[in-house]
């Protein structure tokens, strides 16, 4: 079957390619006439779904992880009191997402509804849990509900002709024409949209697609959590705002969404080594050789890497790259993200200011604040994602101690739910993945004109036996998905020999 890139761009429940991809997720690989020792650097969950479906299908696979634990930035923290448990990564699934649903039903690992918005909390459990939308908005020292925000409330100086319009409206009358265009052909019109606005930012859209002043730019995008990517691709941007809003429905695994790779070990446990840090790969027809920064040497017949270009910048190839391609691992943008979680003793959110689930938006320094969406109506305390950063206001949180961050997160929900919580915090901690050793970013966000000029080369094997596979080889960056779709698309090319086409590369025109 060809495969084309743009498929990552249509619903998943209509697209061939996620409809093969699952049946190999649930019936597995067939088995190769010459199985090959494959060597899967990374143990995220690209590598994981490579080496699962690899080794059931009869190979010999070795897995080289640099951390002491897998998953990669599929990562959950337990260091809170009890049983208690918050994501340092991934912490929303959406429902759309069909891969991540086909491994979870194979793994027979419970779902529950993540909550993107405040819900009524008496129709948790229903199939159509009642939104309220009772977060609140601070923004420009004005503190309100969401549900009771309307236009003009916040404090923005819009001139006259725009202050009848909500953020919201804004962006929406904004995208609706692309989006209108895009949904009378998304095959053909998809390329069009990709090479008319490829080398915008989010800013150039807004500032010369729209008539909109900059008070209302900034509006937008402090309303819509757009700030932290105003100099990121406009492309990418318009991507990400069809999987985060607050139509789609999301889901988390109970206990912590690291279940989810932790569920890959009874079958690979024994293939993988722990602590190994790829320092250099060579190859030539006969092979690959992979040596670690412990010294070790690891020989296959293929490679799958798993780790992001990040982090692949620090490895010495030998023959070189192809010229493309150590452009890309040079240039790739990888963004920053900083979380800070809170533990209380009481879940005040819940009880003092009803709201169950959802977010908070503010322009104070945490900027975004998630409450959680299991134990709702527990008499026990929890932990709240109480600083949720990007760009720039992560690289500012990344720059703070551990104490500091701490303290100032503290602070901000305090400004927020007021002094009196103060007395009911237990501790906390944060994560910065700008800062994290072996994933130096959170996720691979184009810069304008990188979906075309550097796409290509995320993708293609070099040498016919190194492959590449991670969320930045597909267009669902920063989504488990997009990992666990690159490790089936790496796995049938190395067990069938399955190359991508030219649409693949994202060779638009």
């Amino acid at each position: 079957m060809e495969e084309s890139l743009l498929h990552d761009l249509g619903d998943e429940a209509l697209d061939p390619i996620i409809k093969e991809y699952v049946q190999i997720v649930q019936r597995g690989l067939p088995r190769p006439a010459r199985p090959q020792n494959v060597i899967i650097v990374g143990a995220g969950m690209a590598g994981l779904t490579a080496a699962y479906l690899l080794r059931n299908a009869g190979h010999h696979v070795r897995i080289l992880e640099a951390n002491t634990y897998v998953g990669g930035r599929v990562h959950t923290f337990r260091s809170f009191s009890g049983d208690l448990y918050a994501e340092a990564g991934a912490m929303r699934i959406p429902g759309q997402h069909q891969l991540v649903s086909a491994f979870a039903d194979l793994f027979k690992l419970p779902r529950e509804p993540f909550f993107n918005v405040d819900i009524d909390p008496a129709t948790r459990d229903a199939a159509d849990p009642v939104s309220r939308n009772n977060e609140w908005l601070f923004v420009n020292g004005v503190k309100i509900r969401r549900s009771a925000y309307t236009a003009g409330q916040l404090n923005f100086p819009l001139p006259p002709g725009e202050k009848g319009l909500t953020a919201q409206q804004m962006l929406d009358a904004a995208l609706a024409p692309l989006r209108d265009f895009i949904k009378a052909d998304p095959a053909s019109r998809w390329p069009v949209v990709i090479e008319r606005f490829g080398e915008f930012s989010v800013r150039r859209f807004l500032k010369e697609q729209t008539l909109y002043s900059e008070e209302a730019i900034e509006m937008i995008v402090v309303l819509n959590n757009l700030e932290s990517r105003l100099m990121t691709s406009f492309v990418q941007a318009f991507i990400e705002l069809a999987i985060i809003n607050d139509k789609v429905r999301y889901w988390q695994i109970p206990g912590g969404n690291d279940l989810l790779p932790q569920a890959f070990l009874p079958a690979l446990k024994d293939s993988i080594s722990f602590g190994q840090r790829l320092s250099a790969l060579s190859w030539d027809g006969s092979g690959v050789s992979l040596r670690t920064t412990g010294g070790e040497t690891f020989k296959g017949d293929s490679a799958i890497v798993a780790i992001p270009f990040s982090s692949l910048r620090f490895v010495r190839p030998d023959p070189l790259f192809v010229p493309q391609r150590r452009r890309a691992i040079r240039e790739l943008h990888y963004d920053a993200a900083t979380k800070v979680l809170l533990e209380f003793s009481r879940r005040f959110w819940e009880q003092d200011d009803d709201i169950y689930g959802g977010g908070s938006t503010t322009d104070l320094a945490n900027r975004y604040i998630y409450y959680p969406s299991h134990d709702m109506g527990s008499d026990r305390g929890g932990v709240v994602l109480a600083s949720y950063v990007w760009g720039e206001d992560a690289l500012r949180w990344d720059s703070l101690t551990e104490p500091t961050r701490l303290q100032f997160a503290l602070d901000g929900i305090c400004a927020l739910h007021g002094e009196g919580v103060r007395k009911l915090y237990v501790g906390g901690t944060s994560k910065s993945w700008m800062q994290d050793p072996f994933a130096c970013g959170e996720a691979a966000i184009f810069a304008p004109g990188q979906f075309e000029m550097l796409m290509p080369y995320l993708l293609e094997p070099e040498g016919g036996k190194i492959h590449f596979a991670g969320e930045h080889t597909s267009l669902k960056h920063a989504w488990i998905e997009g990992a666990i779709e690159s490790g089936v698309r790496t796995a049938l090319a190395v067990s069938e020999g399955r190359r991508p086409a030219a649409v693949q590369l994202g060779m638009t025109r």
